[in-house]
């Protein structure tokens, strides 16, 4: 099992997930699991999460999953679909669990979700990368 280490630098990780205090608690075998504990300037005037953080947990999660698979071949996002199912309006941990569903030579299609540390679902997307050969 990876784990994450202190620099994410080292693990081809950019400092928006670092900033946002994404946690990489796995990623192996084309499955990322991640954790973040939102702060309070994360949610909006009427104290709800900003569906910002949680597709960021999405789309790095993805990242990540695709990149367990082979860190030589570049990513990058060329959509993602996110439904939000539930407003999370306190602070609380927040789990992403995303998979790599297919991977071709180009492009990858993977599927995650968000959930609350209780288990509520708050969110579940599909993705498409491009792989960069």
């Amino acid at each position: 099992m990876k784990k994450q280490s202190s620099d994410r630098k080292d693990l081809g990780f950019d400092p928006f997930s670092s900033f946002l205090g994404i946690n990489y608690d796995f990623f192996e075998n084309g499955v990322c699991r991640t954790s973040l504990i939102p702060r309070e300037e994360y949610f909006n005037p009427n104290h709800v999460l900003s569906g910002a953080v949680i597709y960021a947990m999405i789309d790095h999660g993805m990242g990540a999953a695709l990149w367990s698979l082979n860190p030589e071949e570049p990513t990058a996002t060329i959509e993602i679909k996110i439904n939000y199912l539930k407003a999370i309006k306190e602070v609380t941990p927040l789990i992403g669990e995303v998979r790599v569903v297919e991977k071709k030579s180009r492009i990858a299609y993977l599927e995650g979700e968000v959930r609350t540390k209780s288990g509520t679902l708050v969110a579940r997307a599909t993705g498409t990368f491009y792989i960069v050969k």
